[in-house]
């Protein structure tokens, strides 16, 4: 059975997604302050150098750096963003005009007219993603039809849409009002964005009572300490150590760079002699790439991953890695890429950063 488990803490938010017991999704969501998806109107500062950029003053007070900006914006205008990435550190929010605003199966483009289909889709199910969303876009404007739109019956897309334009017009509204820097949307909560953006689940357990979801979401159940009930946070410890081991005796070690993300795998305790090492090499690899899958997703770990897998002799038992590894990144919400083997049998691939 799928859950999603909802937790409380000083920090705020903590969303964690199990199949059948094992932990796949771990997410953390600051409940206050800017965040992805938030719509203001923002005031123009500065320009950013001599590039086509401004410093904008934002709602809160704080600064944000819009890059894409209108050609007829000067300082002192106001102009309607989104927040696309959140401040970090020193790093000011990066700001967009390209108002996006999601939903489970498709994104409306309120501001742009054009139409796309997810870039997860394979050459087979982009052309039928692209027909679908021609019949659902809206005049003017744009839509993305998101890959799991071929597994919605068209009411529930239909819905979806209706949502999105509802936003869209208090937006709008809100604009007409607006005099100064002000908050427009505030988003989907980080609940709904989990429903909509994470594979689908059963039930939701919440560590809150009053927790409650719309029409058409999974059922949803209070539960005190849904994250105890599945071990989450011993899972997520196993899976972000720098070694993790492997439960055939072989371990992983996991080391992150500036560049890139190096995984090496080794049989650790387990041991063999002749066919029996190379079929526990077999096993071990195998092991070791659904594992992998499993850590890219709960930490989240994004750009170029090189794997150093034990190394195979026979051409096929490579190939069923590689195919096991496809198959395991399948399941990832975040678009990945497995290139195949290098030169030096390294395995090769990229995962969409967040």
């Amino acid at each position: 059975m799928r859950h999603l488990l909802i937790e409380r803490t000083d920090q705020g938010l903590e969303i964690a997604r199990v199949e059948d017991g094992r932990l796949t999704d771990h997410v953390t969501a600051d409940t206050g302050g800017l965040h992805t998806e938030q719509v203001m109107t923002a005031r123009a500062l500065t320009r950013a150098g001599g590039i086509n950029a401004w410093f904008m003053r934002l709602p809160d007070g704080q600064t944000g750096f819009l890059q894409q900006t209108p050609a007829h914006l000067s300082a002192g205008d106001l102009a309607l963003v989104q927040v696309k990435k959140p401040p970090v550190g020193k790093k000011a929010a990066f700001l967009t005009t390209d108002i996006a605003l999601p939903a489970r199966d498709l994104i409306l483009l309120p501001v742009t007219d054009r139409l796309a289909v997810s870039s997860r889709a394979d050459k087979e199910d982009a052309p039928l993603l692209y027909a679908l969303g021609q019949s659902l876009k809206p005049d003017k404007m744009g839509l993305i039809v998101r890959h799991g739109a071929l597994q919605a019956d068209r009411e529930s897309l239909l819905a979806q849409l209706t949502i999105c334009l509802q936003r869209w017009a208090l937006i709008k509204a809100g604009l007409e009002r607006a005099d100064g820097p002000a908050l427009l949307y505030e988003g989907r909560t980080p609940l709904m964005r989990a429903l909509d953006d994470l594979p689908p689940v059963d039930m939701v357990l919440s560590d809150r009572a009053d927790d409650s979801l719309p029409d058409g979401a999974p059922p949803i159940a209070y539960d005190a300490a849904p994250f105890a009930r599945f071990g989450v946070r011993a899972q997520r410890l196993r899976l972000t150590a720098r070694r993790v081991e492997l439960r055939g005796g072989g371990f992983l070690i996991t080391d992150p760079t500036e560049a890139l993300t190096v995984i090496d795998v080794n049989t650790g305790s387990a041991s063999g002699s002749g066919s029996d090492k190379e079929a526990l090499f077999l096993r071990t690899d195998l092991e070791a790439v659904r594992t992998i899958a499993q850590i890219l997703r709960v930490r989240d770990i994004g750009g170029i991953v090189i794997i150093d897998l034990i190394d195979l002799k026979d051409e096929k038992d490579r190939q069923t890695v590689l195919d096991e590894m496809k198959a395991a990144v399948l399941r990832d919400p975040v678009k990945c890429v497995v290139h195949g083997f290098t030169a030096l049998g390294l395995m090769e691939m990229t995962r969409k950063r967040g």
